[in-house]
């Protein structure tokens, strides 16, 4: 997930290219570590939803500062849009409030 380097690069992309880049090693991630301990696994990628919310409080300006409005913003777009990242299709959606430190 470092290598992505989603919070400091990706400024200039919008969501659905960012969804792009990483869905199919999400997918991969779910289908294989998923199988076997799926406790693990969600736990890894809730930290990929702490990473986008960290890029939504870079990207927008009036995110910038507030870590638990960038959090209520990415949970708002996957409630709206729960398809767009294949972690929220199989339920791995970020919460509002309780995503720990980013």
């Amino acid at each position: 997930m470092r290598q992505w380097r989603i919070p400091s690069q990706r400024s200039n992309q919008n969501l659905a290219e960012i969804a792009k880049l990483v869905n199919p090693v999400l997918t991969g991630w779910l289908n294989y570590y998923g199988r076997f301990s799926r406790s693990k696994c969600t736990n890894v990628l809730q930290h990929f939803n702490r990473i986008l919310a960290e890029w939504a409080g870079r990207k927008y300006k009036g995110l910038r500062y507030r870590v638990s409005a960038s959090r209520h913003w990415l949970a708002g777009i996957a409630k709206t849009n729960s398809t767009l990242f294949s972690l929220w299709k199989h339920g791995v959606r970020p919460a509002g409030w309780n995503m720990g430190a980013v």
